[in-house]
């Protein structure tokens, strides 16, 4: 026998966005966002006594893709739904051993909907604080489903601009699955060069398990947790018209990540489209 997939093993990695609290009423937004993953951790690996081997259930992704909208309900309420694909690790009975860092071909992995709930907007004399509530549905009946909650705590200096994401993932669900709650952080430290141009500095985290939540299974036990951490340069491009008397903008953005362990790939690359009207 080689390796078994368990319903959910490797940490809760989401897309790489920060959340502020901007809210407009009416306002809608389509997102893409995109992530490609590069020099990837080797999968590790141990004898079993069947004569097979076991492998590790780190999240190691090649490519990430949601696309997504979001509205602003009222003015201190949005809300968003999505949906991803990912280019993931084949997983299973038949895989073999050479084939044990092989992508499988892209494919739906997710549906999500998000609420951001603003407690206090940003001023400069003031920081900003709200709360995410999130729920994802993973496409695979056999993986675990999870909630996500975050703060989101934002200051503003002209010209920069901080926000901050920590939270908590709560896995629960699916066939044999780690119900165990994960810490996730997101940071971004941006500066306004011009009225269409900002660029800074975005990292993003997940802390494998905390404490003893959930119930850690042989492969856990064996390759204990993966977490992972990213820090790296981010720009972003805005481009404002007016149609109708109605603001249009769409913002270009990209970044390069470098993995900061070796649980985590060595750079990533996102970029992203929003598109407001």
């Amino acid at each position: 026998m080689i390796y078994s997939s368990i319903g959910f093993a490797g940490p809760a990695i989401n897309q790489f966005e920060v959340k502020d609290l901007e809210v407009e009423v009416g306002k809608w937004e389509f997102q893409s966002q995109n992530a490609h993953a590069f020099s990837l951790p080797h999968r590790k690996f141990v004898s079993s006594e069947s004569g097979g081997f076991e492998y590790d259930d780190n999240s190691v992704s090649k490519q990430r893709h949601a696309l997504e909208i979001e509205v602003g309900l009222t003015p201190t309420l949005r809300s968003r739904f999505g949906i991803e694909y990912e280019k993931e690790r084949l997983d299973g009975d038949d895989i073999s051993h050479h084939q044990r860092d092989t992508f499988d071909k892209l494919g739906w992995e997710e549906l999500a909907v998000e609420m951001v709930y603003v407690l206090r907007p940003p001023t400069d004399d003031q920081l900003g604080l709200g709360l995410l509530l999130e729920f994802q549905h993973a496409q695979n009946v056999g993986e675990s489903d999870s909630v996500v909650v975050n703060y989101i705590l934002e200051a503003k200096i002209e010209p920069w601009n901080v926000v901050l994401n920590p939270g908590l993932v709560k896995h629960f669900g699916g066939s044999g699955a780690d119900h165990r709650v994960d810490f996730t952080y997101g940071l971004q430290i941006l500066r306004e060069v011009s009225v269409h141009t900002s660029l800074g500095l975005e990292g993003y985290g997940t802390i494998d398990r905390l404490g003893s939540t959930g119930s850690p299974d042989e492969n856990s036990i064996l390759f204990q947790d993966h977490d992972q951490h990213r820090l790296g340069p981010v720009a972003y491009f805005r481009y404002a018209t007016a149609r109708l008397d109605q603001e249009e903008v769409l913002t270009v953005g990209i970044g390069f990540f470098a993995g900061l362990n070796g649980n985590t790939a060595g750079t990533t690359l996102k970029w992203s489209l929003e598109y407001e009207f």
